[in-house]
Parts: C-alpha cells; sequence; structure tokens
C-alpha cells in the first residue's frame, strides 16, 4: 500500500500532462466549431419570399413590373457570420425531351439583398433577404392581338453581381453557396419552375422551395 502512495503522485503528474496536451492540441478546432455560426436558408411560395414590384428593367426599358425572388438567410448560432457572401456557379435544367436535366457553369455571380447591398455579416438570429432570381414582364413591339393591343410575354432571370442571366421558362434547381469566415461553406439547393405566360402565382405555373441534398444529388445524376 505505501508503494502505491508513493507512485500517485507520478501518475497523477502524468494524466494532468497528457491532459494538458489533449487541450492544447483539440481545444482550439472544438471551440472554433462550438463557436461557429448555423446558417439556414429557406424560401417559400409568398411574401416577402415572392414579391412583385414596380422597377426599371436591367436589360430592357420595355419592362415594367418584376416578380422578385428572394432567399432568407438566418443564423441559428450565437456568433456572428462575418465576411459573408453567397454565390452560384451553376444551375440544372429539366430536359423537355425526358426527365434528365442539363447542369449549365458560369462564372460565379455573389448575390445582394432585398436593399441592393452586399452581405457582410450575419448577425445571430436576424432574417436577411437575399434577391435571387426575378420574373420580368415585357410589353411585345413587333406582335399584338386582334384588338390591336401589344402581347405581354415573361421572362425569367437570375440576378447577382455583372449582368443578369436569363433561364427563361422551365424547371431549375440552383445551388446556393454561402461562405463566411467562420461558418465555411453552406449549400442550399433552391427549385424554380416557371412556365407560364400570365403573370399569375399559383401552384399550376409556379413553383419554388428548396430541396434535400439527398434529392439534389438523386437529380444531378439523372
Amino acid at each position: 500500500m505505501d508503494e502505491i502512495f508513493k507512485i500517485l503522485p507520478d501518475w497523477l503528474t502524468a494524466i494532468g500532462t497528457l491532459g494538458a496536451v489533449l487541450v492544447a492540441l483539440f481545444w482550439s478546432p472544438i471551440r472554433k466549431w462550438w463557436n461557429r455560426p448555423q446558417i439556414n436558408m429557406s424560401i417559400a411560395n409568398e411574401e416577402p419570399y415572392v414579391e412583385i414590384v414596380s422597377m426599371d428593367s436591367i436589360n430592357s426599358s420595355s419592362v415594367d413590373k418584376n416578380m422578385v425572388i428572394r432567399v432568407c438567410i438566418t443564423n441559428k448560432g450565437k456568433y456572428t457570420a462575418d465576411y459573408a457572401a453567397l454565390n452560384v456557379d451553376e444551375y440544372l435544367k429539366k430536359r423537355d425531351a425526358d426527365s434528365g436535366y442539363v447542369r449549365k457553369v458560369f462564372t460565379p455571380k455573389q448575390f445582394k439583398d432585398c436593399n441592393n447591398a452586399k452581405l457582410s455579416v450575419i448577425a445571430p438570429h436576424l432574417k436577411y433577404y437575399v434577391d435571387i432570381a426575378s420574373v420580368q414582364k415585357f410589353q411585345g413591339m413587333a406582335s399584338a392581338n386582334e384588338k390591336g393591343e401589344s402581347k405581354q410575354f415573361y421572362k425569367l432571370f437570375l440576378l447577382g453581381d455583372g449582368k443578369s442571366l436569363q433561364l427563361g421558362k422551365g424547371d431549375f434547381i440552383i445551388p446556393l453557396k454561402f461562405y463566411s469566415s467562420r461558418s465555411g461553406v453552406s449549400v442550399a439547393y433552391m427549385k424554380i419552375l416557371w412556365d407560364n405566360d400570365d403573370f399569375v402565382i399559383n401552384k399550376d405555373c409556379f413553383e419554388v422551395r428548396m430541396i434535400s441534398e439527398q434529392e439534389y444529388k438523386k437529380i444531378s445524376k439523372v
């Protein structure tokens, strides 16, 4: 028993040293993970995610109305996401001939919020609405109906830095990539279906929602 008491301090010292080494090795990444912002992106087929607004066209002076499609970004963590940005560099479009999708890749576009400002920080528990796409209403100059009225038609555009990217009509999947210095990369997959000549939002002609990563992987393999 005396021998045990003699070596016990040495064992305690060794355990303490090992514990200090483990803390030094793993505390920093654990603390970084614990303090990370937790980013969530959501969308719904209702205001303020989808809103019809009057605004000047970024492509043509013949546009008199836009339907803006927005994503809501929230930080469910306790710490601010610094140096934030929301980008997109590709989309998938469903083919008319079958149920497969075609992937379109392009130079990354960075989105702005609903106040036309770039994201910088995403504070905890606040909602940030980011303009992703718009359906723009045009007045046809060349064609007219039997009453002599100019024909109206609509186009879907992907917004962001630089010239807006025309998507047209169809069924689209858009991977949205959120970056910040603390959160790393978060990806959400937005589905947009626009296939209508009437500026009416209903379940038959318009759809916008998020899909899971699992569903996206299944679609992207088709």
